[in-house]
């Protein structure tokens, strides 16, 4: 990305991505705030109006499922989460339908789980069936398919592996990324990333701008509160993943009026750079919205020849492999404990065994050809600004 790119400049942002929490959406039972969602529905409207394509990235489908099923306070049961949200989440989007067919905006519903990331043929298609919708100047409400993906509602991973996004934050920013928008708002209940808790400490005070997430500024960051799942540091999480895609990143008071208005004039939340050097979609796909396989472990050396001689990783460099995985698809690399990058394999666990250590023509005389392990153009880095 050139320089003069990181300028804000939000009167030239063409796609602006917008995610709002439970805690914006629902009331302190956990019912939707029909007031809060119609505030936000005028605020998109108005940037649609301009030309602009809006993506929306919407939680709330359990909350509106409660207050049809007279729950009163969110069920803990994952299964009880999955019927709220079943019932709640056509209501959800019969709801938006009301309020943006009111500007002339037609919707179309989204819903979305870690398979759809993972898979590499169907991220595809879904980018390119949302791209087909902005074309058409419908807005997509995306949210997280919480009936048949329980990785949001339990915390963890599909099948005890790692999940590509576990909550709304994530997701936001996995689709802002790969569609190249130019901004994403992550609406939540406070107005912006402090540096103490502002519940806590009166004392705490906003950072209105931050160039680049450290890990002592993840490590400040605390939890969610009791509706929403994302917290602050989700939300940091996000903000990492979408500044790595090249995207602005805001987070912001979605319970104030006006607070879309008030984040393009700089004047509301807490705005995060994006990288210098963006990621491709490609990158993008290998760093964030695909599964790991495995973990192959390199020497100092072989690290050294990747982050410093831009080399792809040889054979000659692997000291151990672990995990079960085939030709493309995506492991780990690490030197002793730390991760140094991600990237496609071209071989399998079990052929990377037999090769590890040796030389190219050691590995023709065994395989028949040798490859490299992982090609330079099928790596991405651990922290690439």
């Amino acid at each position: 990305m050139h320089a003069d790119t990181l300028k804000f400049s939000p009167e030239k942002f063409k796609r602006i991505a917008v995610k709002a929490g439970t805690n914006v959406l629902a009331s302190a039972d956990g019912t939707l705030d029909r007031e809060a969602m119609a505030r936000l529905v005028d605020e998109m409207a108005g940037l649609w109006k301009q030309g602009r394509d809006i993506i929306f990235v919407t939680s709330g489908a359990i909350g509106s499922g409660m207050a049809l099923l007279g729950l009163k306070q969110r069920p803990r049961e994952t299964v009880m989460q999955q019927a709220c949200a079943a019932v709640g989440q056509g209501a959800l989007m019969h709801a938006y339908e009301e309020l943006f067919s009111k500007h002339g905006i037609r919707i179309a519903q989204v819903l979305l789980t870690n398979d759809d990331f993972t898979n590499k043929a169907r991220y595809l298609n879904l980018m390119t069936a949302i791209d087909a919708l902005l074309k058409v100047r419908a807005i997509p409400i995306i949210n997280e398919n919480d009936v048949v993906s329980t990785a949001e509602l339990e915390h963890s991973g599909n099948g005890g592996k790692q999940a590509v996004f576990g909550d709304n934050d994530g997701l936001s920013a996995l689709v802002a990324g790969k569609m190249h928008a130019d901004l994403l708002i992550l609406l939540t209940d406070v107005d912006g990333l402090y540096d103490a808790n502002p519940k806590k400490d009166k004392g705490a005070r906003i950072i209105r701008r931050v160039e680049r997430i450290t890990p002592e500024l993840e490590a400040a960051a605390g939890d969610g509160g009791s509706l929403g799942r994302g917290g602050m540091r989700s939300k940091l999480a996000a903000a990492k993943l979408a500044t790595c895609a090249g995207v602005w990143v805001a987070i912001a008071n979605g319970k104030k009026e006006g607070v879309i208005e008030g984040v393009l004039e700089q004047r509301e939340g807490t705005l995060f750079s994006p990288s210098a050097c963006g990621l491709s979609g490609k990158e993008q796909w290998i760093a964030f919205a695909s599964q790991s396989k495995g973990t192959v472990e390199i020497n100092e050396r072989a690290r050294d020849a990747l982050l410093k001689n831009g080399a792809s990783l040889l054979a000659v460099g692997v000291v151990g492999v672990k995990g079960e995985f085939e030709k493309g698809e995506v492991v780990e690399i690490r030197c002793g404990a730390a991760l140094v990058g991600r990237g496609k394999c071209n071989y399998s666990a079990k052929q990377l065994l037999s090769i590890a250590g040796k030389k190219k023509a050691e590995i023709a005389a065994l395989l028949g050809k040798a490859e490299e392990v992982v090609d330079r153009e099928n790596l991405v880095f651990n922290g690439n600004d």
